[in-house]
């Protein structure tokens, strides 16, 4: 199948991209940096959000960010926190994107805190690191450096994908034992797409210009969901995080992936 190859060809080096169009600084200001060339593009906020992922005229991905639930000290309410909304702690003001030779990269780091958990005290570094290549290349990484012995109730990558460009198309997903095929679909109503879910190793949608394809360093626990108005959250678990399990400081958790937009090369 012809996805099967395009997963393989993720795999390979970036200098398979050497001869394309260079990535380059297209718009930068103090909430922000649009990053990308000719054939596509990816918007960068200071907190870490993506957004308006465009390849050829059409939306990718609406949103890439992370979601966490806290839990208070005092009361033992869960306490919702976002990354794109700006509430993951105070993130420093937009860095200058680097240019390293024909690619860009951005890295964010900063402490977040939350005023009603172990009083404000910094609970975990995050530091997000993107690299745009040429050619529709996007390598994400997150890692959050325990700082605090505490219990995160979750924390999650959402990579809304947008019905523009993988609305009732085709999805292909890759376990390490088994493939699965789905279908984005606009009709649908919000909740869980069932057939995505478990140990992930690779993501394609067969979409009408060529295919986005997903994959991960390791197989990661990955789940997808319909929200509806045609945007698709492809969801990732921090590792060392969920219900009732505590994080310890000195350790990490880290979500790599990799995403190929349908840009041709």
């Amino acid at each position: 199948m012809r996805w099967i190859w395009v997963v393989a060809a993720a795999g390979m080096t970036w200098s398979a991209a050497a001869e394309l169009e260079p990535v380059r600084v297209l718009e930068h200001t103090e909430q922000y940096a649009v990053v990308g060339n000719d054939q596509f593009s990816v918007r960068i906020g200071r907190t870490g959000k993506l957004d308006q992922v465009q390849a050829g005229g059409l939306e990718y991905i609406w949103l890439g960010s992370l979601y966490t639930t806290l839990i208070a000290t005092e009361t033992g309410e869960y306490l919702r926190a976002v990354q794109a909304e700006g509430s993951l702690g105070e993130a420093p003001p937009m860095p200058t994107p680097v240019q390293r030779g024909d690619y860009c990269e951005v890295t964010i780091s900063y402490d977040a805190t939350h005023e009603e958990v172990l009083g404000g005290q910094p609970l975990y570094t995050l530091t997000h690191n993107v690299q745009v290549h040429p050619g529709g290349w996007i390598r994400l990484r997150y890692e959050c450096e325990w700082l605090q012995l505490f219990t995160m109730q979750s924390a999650s990558l959402y990579l809304a994908l947008s019905g523009e460009g993988c609305g009732n198309r085709s999805v292909y997903t890759q376990y390490s034992d088994h493939l699965t095929g789905s279908v984005f679909d606009m009709e649908a109503q919000p909740g869980r797409v069932d057939a995505i879910r478990g140990a992930v190793r690779a993501m394609l949608v067969d979409c009408e210009a060529g295919p986005l394809t997903i994959w991960f360093d390791e197989p990661a626990d990955v789940s997808a969901q319909v929200w509806g108005e045609g945007r698709f959250p492809i969801v990732t678990k921090m590792p060392t995080t969920g219900r009732s399990e505590l994080v310890y400081p000195g350790l990490s958790g880290v979500i790599a992936l990799n995403v190929k937009l349908p840009v041709s090369e």
